[in-house]
């Protein structure tokens, strides 16, 4: 049973899907969104969506290391879709002053998360993910 109806905007509004939330995580502030195949489908046989499945790493190569090195690929402050090579920097569970920071206004608030320092962040970074050179990534970031 859904939990809730959305609509999913792909590709900067290509392309809109209907779909329903599947599960929200209690404490990671995250819900997983569910959009019938059989739509997504017939965007990609009409090549409107050049869509592909995520994969993720498992194993040692799913926790980055510092000195690892990573391609982000995510989207800046206009908006725009870009990828960049990055070194991690170092990995760690936050504690004390290194915690997520309070906001003036009232919002949610991250606990129980690792922080991935890059030694060179992107600038403008919004949002993405860290992947390697094949697209198969270890976890999602930001």
């Amino acid at each position: 049973q859904s939990l809730g109806d959305v609509e999913v905007t792909l590709a900067g509004g290509v392309a809109t899907l209907d779909g329903d939330v599947a599960f929200v995580h209690p404490l990671h502030n995250l819900a997983v969104v569910r959009c019938d195949p059989k739509a997504l489908a017939a965007l990609q046989h009409a090549k409107v969506l050049p869509l592909k499945a995520a994969t993720f790493a498992r194993g040692a190569a799913a926790n980055p290391r510092a000195g690892d090195e990573l391609h982000f690929v995510g989207f800046d402050n206009q908006g725009n879709l870009f990828s960049s090579r990055v070194s991690v920097a170092a990995v760690y569970l936050p504690s004390g002053r290194d915690e997520f920071p309070l906001w003036d206004v009232p919002r949610f608030r991250e606990r129980n998360l690792e922080i991935i320092m890059l030694a060179d962040t992107p600038e403008d970074a919004r949002g993405g993910v860290l992947c390697d050179s094949n697209g198969t990534s270890g976890r999602d970031e930001f």
